[in-house]
């Protein structure tokens, strides 16, 4: 096991630096290996998700694993792309299919969110909370003239007027 995940990525960062500068800036060059370089941790990810996690159970759990994959489909498309070019046996309907499936996947996670956020989709707009969960003043209320007795009840000592002992 990774014990610090936070290190791997550093080092996967430097590394990608470091082929920008060796391959003098070929963009081109450097994006099919980083593509390739990439591809086998998203593949770790779609298959212990799939095998690990309890993924079918909720709503949220398919959408990411359906996201997952067809992103899977994606990027491997774009590494045979990146090896053997543009023409080869079955391509276009290989990437009819795969296309299809990212359409469906990102028009599901749209009808997921608007179905998890609740109907109608956009709320109606709530007054702020503070940390404690006490709503704070709408700043377009009108706030209440203040009468002399207002004003002396705020300035009388805790219990004054039999409410709640202050210390």
């Amino acid at each position: 096991m990774i014990k610090h995940p936070r290190i791997l990525l550093l080092l996967a960062t430097a590394a990608a630096g470091a082929l920008v500068v060796l391959l003098d800036g070929d963009a081109e060059t450097v994006g099919s290996i980083l593509l390739l370089a990439g591809l086998p941790g998203l593949f770790v990810f779609v298959v212990l998700y799939a095998v690990r996690s309890p993924w079918r159970s909720n709503l949220g759990g398919r959408v990411i694993m359906q996201l997952a994959a067809t992103e899977l489909l994606v990027l491997t498309l774009a590494a045979g792309q990146a090896i053997w070019g543009t023409e080869w046996p079955a391509r276009d309907w290989i990437r009819l299919f795969i296309y299809f499936a990212m359409f469906v996947a990102f028009w599901r996670l749209a009808v997921t969110v608007v179905k998890v956020q609740g109907l109608p989709p956009i709320a109606p707009a709530r007054p702020p909370e503070d940390r404690r969960g006490v709503q704070k003043e709408d700043p377009d209320l009108e706030a209440p003239e203040e009468t002399e007795e207002s004003k002396d009840a705020r300035n009388a000592p805790p219990g004054a007027y039999g409410g709640d002992q202050r210390s």
